[in-house]
């Protein structure tokens, strides 16, 4: 899977940090916060049925997904998780 095909957090989540984003989250303040995170999930979902689709390799293109930042991070958290409800999440 190419790094240019990877859906990226959009760049006003880019400097939050992985606590920020937890918290906005799990306090019911998420907002643009939980709706970006929600967008991430679902993108990396998308994105990962569609390579494992063309090569059936769902579990090694899940490894090959390296966050570039926090919100990314906690988006592959959830998405790992069952792409739980994120504002059940904490």
């Amino acid at each position: 899977m190419k790094d240019d095909d990877m859906p990226r957090a959009r760049p006003e989540f880019v400097d939050l940090s992985e606590a920020e984003v937890w918290k906005a989250m799990g306090d019911g303040t998420g907002g643009a916060i939980e709706a970006e995170v929600t967008r991430l999930v679902a993108a990396f979902t998308i994105r990962l049925m569609a390579s494992a689709e063309q090569r059936g390799q769902a579990a090694v293109c899940a490894m090959l997904i390296e966050p570039q930042c926090p919100i990314e991070r906690v988006a592959l958290l959830v998405m790992a998780e069952g792409g739980a409800s994120v504002s059940t999440v904490h």
